[in-house]
């Protein structure tokens, strides 16, 4: 059993990797931490499978935009066996509070239609 995931925005997704016999059951738990020094705590995610005999990837994506947390955590059970992914922090999924400015590629072109076109309607007005 293998677990990898990785945050993007207000999503956590990744990939399972198992191989075990043929209906075994797994949970895939999403866990959370509130602030950097508290335990961690299910965050009310999940998603439950059953294996096919074979080696089988499972892909996932959990929707975090709710949730005020520090960082997440994966959790894969079967049976008494559990594995965890690596943590990944919070401020790495959400982008940033900040506006972007516009590139400064973009604004100058644009400046200069504007200014070109205000020039164009001045001088074909009748005086």
């Amino acid at each position: 059993m293998t677990i990898a995931g990785s945050c993007a925005g207000d999503v956590v997704s990744g990939r399972v990797v198992v191989r075990a016999p043929r209906g075994t059951p797994f949970t895939l738990r999403l866990l959370r931490q509130a602030t950097a020094h508290s335990s961690w705590v299910a965050a009310g995610k999940s998603r439950q499978f059953r294996s096919s005999g074979k080696k089988q990837a499972l892909r996932f994506r959990f929707d975090v935009s709710a949730f005020d947390a520090y960082a997440y955590r994966l959790r894969l059970t079967r049976a008494q066996r559990r594995v965890y992914s690596s943590t990944m922090l919070a401020t790495a999924c959400a982008p940033g509070r900040q506006v972007p400015e516009s590139p400064l590629s973009i604004l100058l072109p644009l400046s200069l239609l504007a200014t070109s076109g205000l020039l164009l309607v001045r001088r074909r007005r009748p005086v």
